[in-house]
């Protein structure tokens, strides 16, 4: 199972789209209280966080990280702290939202 933290309706869709293909499933979580409750499954092998998501808390996210689940962030190109911030919090992979959905196509 695959999370997705995103609220936008084009982004969950190349997303979803580009997952099934590959045979996975992905479950949209359109708040912070449905991410962190899904977290607690034990069949979660990975996260895609939307690193613009309004009143995320990264030091929070990878508090509730469980052990094994891959945490991978997108994000504006230009706010280049919130990437950073990602990567120094221990995010598997961080890019801008462009590099993302390049691989999702």
């Amino acid at each position: 199972m695959i999370l997705l933290l995103s609220d936008d309706l084009m982004d969950a869709s190349k997303t979803i789209g580009h997952s099934r293909a590959a045979g996975k499933t992905v479950l949209q979580c359109r708040s912070i209280a449905m991410l962190m409750e899904q977290l607690k499954k034990p069949d979660v092998e990975k996260c895609i966080i939307d690193l613009q998501f309004p009143k995320l808390d990264l030091v929070e996210l990878m508090q509730a990280r469980p052990e094994g689940v891959a945490m991978i962030g997108y994000g504006s190109h230009v706010d280049a702290k919130r990437l950073g911030e990602a990567r120094t919090l221990g995010f598997d992979e961080v890019m801008p939202r462009s590099k993302y959905f390049a691989m999702t196509v």
